[in-house]
């Protein structure tokens, strides 16, 4: 085999390699940003569940209070309503 073709061999097995090497470097961020997605939706859904549960314990402690206290009620609603736009703006914020 001559020089040439010995040159011309290994050289398109480095290329092999080096495309080898890329699609595997690719593959693996590929891979990292569908698991650091997945972690957000996680995260997310987990945020959503959990505050749905502080605004339904919190809409039921204004409803006790307003039967306690009537003239209460329409400041109650407006901290819940307020409690539920911050949850809201963190939800939506979530992740930014």
């Amino acid at each position: 085999m001559s020089e040439l073709e010995k040159w011309n061999t290994s050289g398109r097995a480095l290329s092999r390699n080096q495309e080898s090497r890329r699609y595997d470097q690719a593959l693996d961020r590929v891979k990292q940003e569908a698991r650091l997605a997945k972690l957000e939706q996680d995260a997310t859904a987990a945020l959503a569940v959990n505050g749905m549960d502080r605004m339904a314990d919190i809409d039921q402690t204004r409803q006790h209070y307003s039967q306690q206290h009537p003239d209460l009620a329409p400041v109650l609603v407006q901290i819940e309503l307020a409690a539920a736009e911050k949850f809201r703006r963190s939800v939506i914020g979530f992740g930014e």
